[in-house]
């Protein structure tokens, strides 16, 4: 079962890398198949949308892009994975190369640590980070202009 999530992750993080230009909240629901609502932020530097997946893998996700349109700078995606998902990280081996990202680890984020591989893709980078002991798949994340 997990095998098959894991499946759908990557299906959803190849749409969103193979998006052309720079994201926008359409965009990104179109790739994610769910709909965004706008979320208040203070300033005016950046706007902020989130949505809530029905089925699948994810439980939400989160926009974070620029105020003005057009404007080039950095945004970032982020796919929380569900709860009862419990993919595991050797599944998500199976379907992507891992062995060229970048791993760092965190022993203290959540409590009992957390492993993160990062793959660049363009002027986009991905990161999967694991929830340990487990090495289920906790958050995935796309930052577009780093």
């Amino acid at each position: 079962m997990t095998f098959c999530l894991a499946g759908e992750v990557c299906r959803i993080v190849g749409r969103l890398l193979a998006v052309r230009g720079d994201y926008t909240p359409e965009v990104v629901a179109e790739a994610c198949s769910v709909e965004l609502r706008e979320v208040t932020v203070p300033g005016e530097v950046v706007r902020e949308f989130g949505g809530s997946f029905g089925t699948g893998p994810f439980s939400t996700v989160s926009f974070r892009g620029p105020a003005t349109p057009g404007e080039r700078s950095s945004s970032l995606i982020v796919l929380d994975v569900d709860e009862s998902a419990r993919i595991a990280g050797t599944d998500i081996e199976a379907q992507l190369d891992l062995s060229a990202a970048v791993i760092s680890a965190d022993p203290r984020i959540p409590l009992e640590g957390v492993v993160s591989f990062r793959i660049r893709h363009d002027c986009r980078a991905v990161t999967f980070q694991f929830a340990l002991p487990s090495y289920t798949l906790s958050v995935v994340a796309v930052h577009e202009h780093m």
